[in-house]
């Protein structure tokens, strides 16, 4: 009977145990709820310090990621390389608190000493007092969607290469993880072989499969011995300075200065190098070489200078200067100056003296381009890019390039020098040059556009359709994860070639911007342009972004449907200035931008910032589906506006339901579908930072609108046949198709008829807008 008891006590006490667990763990998760901070592992060591006071208790990792952030990105813009960023203030190979309170510092001069404090104990996530290579890595050479830099993804290879030469090589490792023996690994097993090799590093998850996905260049899924040994000595080659890494770093070095458009003699005028001036130009371009890297290559070229140098010494010299044209010819013969070879022989036998044979006259980078657009030009008899494109023929390989050079042009190179221009103009580096590529190097090397006639015109659709690689077939679905990852780099595409193929120039906003901003795009001469204006507004995210009419145009159509650049080249043509909107960029890391907290605040600042001082003689816009009623809250809240512009274009301009586009309105929280629900939060979002939205127009607006806009709607009708004298507030024209992404692009003649009038006078819009009524009554 006693053990009975015992029993019972035990079980009861076991019991009770228990409970108490529950009941904290469900104390936790409700403190958790309320609070997402409260158990991150940084607060709890915060408040267990007594550092987490009352001022600080709202900066949580989300506030941390941001600072982080916003340091890496001032690292980036500064040219300043992540790795010598650390070894510069690193003791026996860490961080501590105080020099990682110095890095910071650095970078974000404004950060009070509390506010650091708390930031070193978000970045030691360990606890452990310091901060090592890899956590710095973690930290700063990551990009805002979590993804490893170049230079993070360098690191880890490096830090394999020397596992791998440590226990006898990679084919020797590589054997104890093939369990299998097919000389192959996937994902799992070189997971479980990366989680043992660097027990040291404790790369997530996400890291390592990025580092697969980088080292499988097959894009296969399965990472072959041969994959992952090229990796390896890709990385030795960094990581031990060899000679072929010298001369893979001069290459580095002379397509940088190329690309930055700089004349080579004058990097070295007195026509004698020194090795601090040397030194000095090399990390101006390669900020990430450090001081053993760049003795090697002082020594690499005292080495191939030898024989020049002695001329020095002997005409009363120092030994450690070098004459500019051997180091010259050094740095930039491997990339595009004359092989000696070239120099000697003169022009091949055969190749008649109307033939051009370039020798030391071929310059580098942007001068041989230079000649070989002239060469073409006058081949041609035309200045177009696209005539002298086809006097080559379409998708050039590199061996066609080479033959076509010297058959078609009379223009020699040796084949690796012909390779070399060859990579110069395939900037994809998918090994053909496309009629986009060609357009791209001829604007880029043409320095007088309107002597040269080489302003491009509007764009061919089968330029820019997209394809499947190495393929002539349109994409392909896989699934939504797939056609979201390709929508995203169809959209980043377009945003660089706003200034690599348009010409406009990124600004931040506001104009003045001190902390994290939105970027717009617009024409160099924005402010002293003294000719009319056109801004371009696109719709509600995701479809609409910068550059970009619709997402779902760019992938399944072409570019030329889907993007911006044809409206782009017809106002430079008609001599307009040109403002590229970016409204659905309203946040970073999760913290407001100010100035476009939502698509309203953003034309609102976009407006103050650069519109309102511009000399622009009148504005005109043109605004896609949701950006319609966001230029009616301009025209709201900006008197201004209300006079200036004098065409304003909406594209099958629609508002969300329940609004209209005089008067934004919030969905019902009645609804059971989660859309909606979704759609009501982001909608009292807008309406908190713009209620002028969400109230009625005024009769200053609503005359504005009948006078100056016409809405080009949906229709099977053709382009420009009128709809509705008043439609929400606005005439209502054909925009020529029934698709709603595609009414821009069909409705692109009229449109521009009707934007032309209003560059000449408001007046002229109004008259047209006026006829349009009259003859949809009948009159």
């Amino acid at each position: 009977m006693a053990n009975v008891l015992r029993e019972n006590r035990r079980l009861k006490e076991t019991v009770e145990l228990k409970d108490q667990k529950i009941r904290k763990l469900l104390d936790d998760i409700e403190r958790i709820r309320k609070d997402p901070n409260v158990m991150h592992p940084s607060i709890l060591r915060l408040r267990k310090l007594g550092l987490n006071t009352p001022a600080l208790a709202d900066l949580g990792d989300r506030w941390a990621g941001y600072v982080l952030g916003r340091a890496s990105m001032a690292m980036e813009v500064g040219s300043f390389s992540f790795r010598n960023v650390f070894a510069a203030h690193a003791s026996n190979g860490v961080l501590t608190e105080e020099s990682f309170k110095t890095v910071l510092r650095q970078f974000e001069p404004s950060i009070k000493s509390d506010q650091l404090t708390r930031l070193w104990y978000f970045a030691d996530e360990d606890g452990s007092g310091r901060i090592d290579l890899f956590e710095f890595m973690r930290m700063a050479g990551c990009n805002s969607n979590g993804e490893m830099t170049d230079e993070y993804y360098e690191v880890v290879a490096m830090h394999l290469y020397r596992k791998f030469h440590a226990k006898g090589g990679v084919r020797r490792v590589y054997a104890t993880a093939d369990k299998n023996w097919d000389q192959h690994l996937n994902l799992a097993e070189f997971s479980k072989f990366i989680k043992v090799l660097l027990k040291d590093v404790q790369l997530t998850r996400r890291e390592i499969a990025q580092v697969f996905q980088r080292m499988n260049v097959s894009g296969s899924g399965m990472l072959s011995v041969l994959e992952l040994g090229w990796q390896s000595l890709t990385a030795g080659a960094k990581c031990h300075v060899s000679e072929a890494w010298v001369k893979d770093t001069f290459h580095q070095l002379a397509t940088s200065i190329q690309d930055a458009g700089l004349n080579i003699k004058s990097l070295f005028s007195t026509g004698i190098v020194v090795e601090k001036e040397f030194r000095e130009i090399a990390l101006r371009f390669l900020t990430q070489l450090r001081p053993s890297q760049l003795d090697r290559l002082w020594k690499y070229l005292q080495t191939a200078c030898a024989d020049d140098a002695m001329q020095v010494r002997h005409a009363g010299g120092d030994k450690d200067r070098l004459p500019s044209d051997s180091v010259l010819s050094v740095i930039f013969g491997p990339t595009l100056t004359s092989s000696p070879n070239e120099i000697s022989s003169g022009a091949p036998q055969g190749s008649g003296s109307s033939g051009s044979y370039f020798g030391p006259a071929g310059g580098v980078g942007r001068e041989v381009l230079e000649q070989l657009v002239q060469h073409l030009v006058r081949r041609a008899g035309d200045a177009s890019p696209d005539v002298c494109f086809d006097s080559l023929n379409p998708f050039i390989t590199s061996e066609h390039f080479h033959d076509l050079l010297s058959t078609r042009l009379g223009i020699h190179y040796d084949p690796v020098k012909a390779k070399q221009v060859f990579k110069l103009i395939d900037s994809d580096r998918d090994s053909k040059i496309t009629r986009l590529e060609f357009r791209l190097m001829f604007k880029a090397v043409t320095p007088d556009a309107q002597a040269l006639n080489t302003r491009p015109g509007p764009l061919g659709k089968s330029d820019l359709v997209l394809r499947q690689k190495g393929e002539e077939k349109g994409f392909e679905w896989k699934d939504q994860k797939n056609y979201e990852e390709v929508a995203d780099a169809v959209v980043s595409y377009v945003q660089l070639q706003l200034t690599a193929l348009c010409g406009l120039v990124p600004l931040p906003l506001p104009a003045e911007a001190k902390e994290a901003n939105s970027v717009v795009y617009a024409s160099s001469h924005l402010k002293e342009h003294t000719g009319p204006l056109l801004l371009l507004v696109c719709g509600s995210a995701p479809g609409g972004a910068a550059g970009v009419w619709g997402r779902s145009l760019c992938i399944n159509s072409s570019l030329h449907e889907g993007a911006m650049f044809d409206y782009i080249f017809r106002a430079e043509e008609l001599g307009w200035a040109v403002l590229v909107a970016n409204p659905n960029v309203n946040d970073c890391n999760g913290i407001p931008l100010s100035g476009s907290e939502t698509p309203h605040r953003h034309l609102q600042t976009l407006w103050t910032s650069y519109i309102s001082p511009a000399q622009a003689s009148c504005v005109l816009v043109v605004a896609h589906s949701y950006g319609a009623p966001n230029m009616v809250h301009l025209l709201k809240v900006e008197p201004e506006a209300r006079e200036r512009v004098s065409a304003l274009v909406f594209t099958d301009g629609t508002a969300f339901p329940p609004g209209t586009l005089l008067m934004e309105g919030v969905p019902s929280e009645d609804s059971k579908d989660p859309k909606v629900h979704a759609l009501r939060k982001e909608m009292l979002r807008f309406q908190e930072a713009a209620p002028e939205a969400f109230k009625p127009a005024t009769s200053a607006v609503q005359s504005c609108l009948r006078a100056a806009a016409r809405n080009f709607m949906s229709s099977e009708m053709p382009p420009g046949t009128p709809l509705a004298a008043d439609c929400e507030g606005v005439p209502a024209v054909s925009a020529g198709h029934t698709s709603h992404p595609s009414t821009t692009h069909a409705a692109t003649e009229p449109v521009f008829e009707f934007l032309k009038l209003g560059a000449q006078a408001t007046a002229k819009v109004s008259a047209a807008n006026d006829e349009l009524r009259a003859v949809l009554s009948g009159q």
